[in-house]
């Protein structure tokens, strides 16, 4: 037999415990904001603490067995949350329905860590309970109500084991109330802590003899499962970015992403068609916002928003069901303080048109490049660690924005986005899965740009959903990602001609209606130009075209569409979104793309145009995976090569090269002007795209396959250097002067080559 010697310790613990247990047994008044009168509490368990700022808000709600773990869990837990506890022993759930909504308070919670039980299976006479069993499931299934309205993730703590011998208590009585409780949580997706079960087993070294209590080592033994359980609802709430760190009680930083969460009080079979939540948001200076909310599974709904005014915001939700309270009629407030980091997204704003309407700018005026990757299936396929270290590479490389699909497509055949293509079914876990991936895009420094439907054939969304379930399915996910730093691909890779072009025109008006907060644009099959289709629309903001996959196809790139019509009403920036991949088979030689036909298709596209910007693609990225693979449904492709191989191809340095000469000039000044070539080849292979500012301080002009060149300077200012810019090691080397009339030059080798006159 061996002896246990506790000390003072021990026995401090003992006197707590009976202390709250003995206050408890008769109800009377408590004050949250301190211990219970006369009763002898641990020095801090029961003492309020003051928030840290930056770290989420945690509450734990129990009797004194929760009392007991309190300070080992907030000692654990000091740099990850700021862990509160209801100011006295919580005792039976008579007592929780009395005091929930003063023990809630009216900060925001992140996590909530209950449990009720012990108290209630007391018996205060012998055979006579404190709450019988029918009595306690129904008083937490109402507690349970109260809970979820907070928005927190709730976890519930199983009552723990009752000894033999322990006094107005049966052993028995525990996994009978425990079974009536975990029907509740079952029933309302609550995660469990199941402390019964922990605890059970190392009785005999945790708890005391004949005592529901436990000693001061069991309490640091129990407070394990409560920091393991509370630190993964966290992360979970962390990936979703709704921590209160970032929204709630918190402070929220300019064009950063506010949360809130609400829960219906009635059900529907279908919700998120059959209700409408609209937020409206006042900001101090008076100005009213309106934003959508969504359904989120089960009874929750979730409305996100991009505030863009510094100082004190107020809310008030609407439901198109006034009688649902939980979604109508609700109020809140938030204060967006200064963005302090120096993520160029959150420091200038999401994107809008030029006031030339010529280029993409920020917010606050700041000219914005367009340098996206295409990584269609990234969002959808990456794993969380490999997404991360994607977008920390596409950024050190330059690049500015992720081209990604949204949903389901030909190229992708897991879970789906919804289900019912003729009364559609949105499935909320698909984008939950996705949320975390779509908000690290932005956390990166790049541009968020999904594709939300794809509309080619088959079981494309765009292609087999009728008119009304695009626009519910559009709306959806402006509700939920709207509040990001976004353009919006409405579908991809279709035809939008005619008739096509009428019922996608339609789709996009219902779904970002006629002042939209984020530029959207279509992305079309290749060798198509839409502008006179959708230029008019009010939501259209890109003329967005696609080069293609074709080798020999140069022609309609360098003097058809791209390079004339941009002249052309409307006025609206120009980007080629899909020219050739990297790695791909060219369509009609069966050839691969290597570098140099990357190259060649970048900046012919960025001088053909006013230049806005381009997309670069590579094989083994677009369809992303992680060994050799032929794409679903597209073998004539060729292999694609695992991400991690194609991430640091050679075209994609030859993309840093041309981000870093891009910002070293005025590159939003430039208009093609192909007569700077005064010896222009009529051959499109060798045609040499050039561009100049107005006021004639910068050119430049891309030689694709070397050859002499005749500059026509008479409309460039005079002995502004000139440089030849080796676009595959991006290097300079010097070239001279601008002369008053014109000037032959030659490359220094036969490769591709740009001119950069001035800048």
């Amino acid at each position: 037999m061996i002896q246990r010697s506790y000390g003072f310790q021990f026995w401090r613990y003992v006197i707590v415990c009976a202390a709250t247990l003995v206050a408890s047994a008769t109800p009377q008044p408590q004050a949250t904001t301190g211990p219970a009168a006369g009763a002898r509490q641990p020095e801090s368990a029961l003492a309020p603490v003051s928030d840290r700022p930056g770290l989420p808000r945690v509450l734990l709600i129990g009797d004194s067995i929760s009392v007991g773990y309190t300070l080992p869990v907030r000692d654990r837990l000091k740099t990850v949350a700021n862990v509160h506890r209801v100011l006295e022993n919580c005792g039976p759930t008579t007592k929780g329905l009395e005091h929930i909504d003063e023990w809630l308070g009216e900060g925001r919670w992140d996590v909530i860590h209950f449990n009720w039980g012990l108290h209630d299976l007391k018996q205060l006479q012998p055979g006579r309970r404190q709450v019988s069993l029918d009595a306690y499931e129904a008083n937490l299934k109402r507690l349970v109500t109260r809970l979820k309205q907070t928005g927190a993730t709730l976890i519930w703590a199983t009552t723990t084991p009752v000894p033999e011998g322990a006094a107005q208590r049966e052993p028995a009585d525990v996994p009978r109330y425990n079974e009536a409780a975990l029907r509740i949580m079952r029933e309302n997706n609550i995660v469990v802590n199941d402390l019964y079960a922990f605890a059970l087993p190392r009785l005999a070294e945790i708890q005391l003899p004949r005592n529901v209590h436990y000693t001061p080592e069991g309490y640091e033994k129990l407070a394990g499962p409560v920091i393991e359980t509370i630190r993964k609802a966290l992360d979970q709430r962390r990936a979703a970015g709704v921590l209160t760190a970032n929204s709630g009680s918190a402070a929220t930083a300019q064009h950063d992403v506010y949360e809130t969460e609400f829960h219906s009080n009635r059900e529907y079979a279908n919700p998120a068609i059959e209700v409408e939540l609209t937020v409206v948001f006042t900001s101090a200076s008076g100005k009213v916002t309106r934003r959508w909310g969504f359904w989120d599974g089960g009874d929750v709904w979730r409305v996100r928003f991009s505030p863009d005014e510094v100082g004190q915001w107020t809310w008030e939700s609407r439901c198109s069901d006034e009688k649902n309270r939980g979604l109508h009629g609700q109020r809140g407030s938030f204060k967006c303080v200064e963005y302090a980091g120096k993520n160029s997204l959150f420091v200038r704003g999401p994107l809008k048109l030029s006031a030339n309407r010529r280029y993409l700018v920020h917010s606050d005026g700041t000219p914005f490049f367009w340098l996206a990757d295409t990584a269609w299936n990234g969002v959808l396929k990456a794993k969380a660690a490999h997404w991360d270290k994607y977008l920390a590479t596409r950024r050190s490389q330059g690049f500015t924005a992720v081209q990604f699909v949204a949903t389901q497509w030909r190229f992708y055949d897991r879970e789906l986005a919804y289900t019912e293509k003729d009364d559609i079914r949105i499935n909320p876990e698909f984008f939950k899965r996705l949320d975390a991936k779509v908000k690290a895009i932005n956390d990166a420094g790049l541009v968020a740009s999904p594709v939300m439907m794809w509309a080619v054939s088959g079981k494309d969304p765009g292609h087999e959903l009728s008119e009304q379930d695009a626009i519910w399915l559009g709306r959806y996910m402006v509700a939920r990602w709207g509040a990001h730093n976004i353009l919006w691909m409405l579908a991809g890779d279709g035809v939008y001609l005619e008739k096509r072009a009428e019922r996608w025109r339609k789709i996009g008006g219902a779904v970002f209606g006629d002042q939209p907060t984020r530029p959207a644009t279509m992305h079309p099959l290749g060798f198509q130009w839409i502008a006179e289709e959708f230029g008019r629309e009010p939501w259209y903001s890109i003329i967005g075209y696609q080069s293609a996959h074709r080798e020999k196809k140069v022609a309609w790139l360098v003097q058809g569409p791209p390079a004339t019509d941009w002249r052309e009403p409307p006025t609206l920036p120009v980007i080629n979104l899909e020219p050739n991949y990297e790695a791909i088979l060219a369509y009609d030689t069966n050839r691969p793309f290597d570098a140099l036909a990357v190259r060649r298709a970048l900046y012919r596209s960025l001088l053909v145009s006013p230049t806005a910007g381009v997309t670069y693609g590579h094989h083994g990225i677009w369809y992303w995976t992680e060994k050799p693979e032929l794409p679903l449904t597209l073998e004539k492709a060729g292999i694609a090569l695992p991400w991690d191989q194609a991430i640091d191809s050679e075209g994609a340095r030859s993309v840093k090269h041309l981000a870093r000469l891009f910002h070293s000039v005025n590159w939003w000044t430039l208009v093609p002007d192909p007569a700077l070539v005064a010896n222009q080849p009529t051959d499109p292979m060798s045609f040499a795209p050039a561009a100049r500012s107005e006021d004639g301080s910068l050119a430049l002009i891309y030689l694709p396959q070397g050859g002499d060149i005749e500059l026509n300077a008479g409309d460039l200012k005079t002995d502004l250097d000139i440089r030849w810019f080796n676009p595959s090691i991006g290097k300079y080397f010097p070239a001279g002067k601008v002369p008053s009339d014109s000037l032959k030059m030659q490359p220094p080798d036969d490769g591709d080559w740009l001119l950069v006159i001035g800048g």
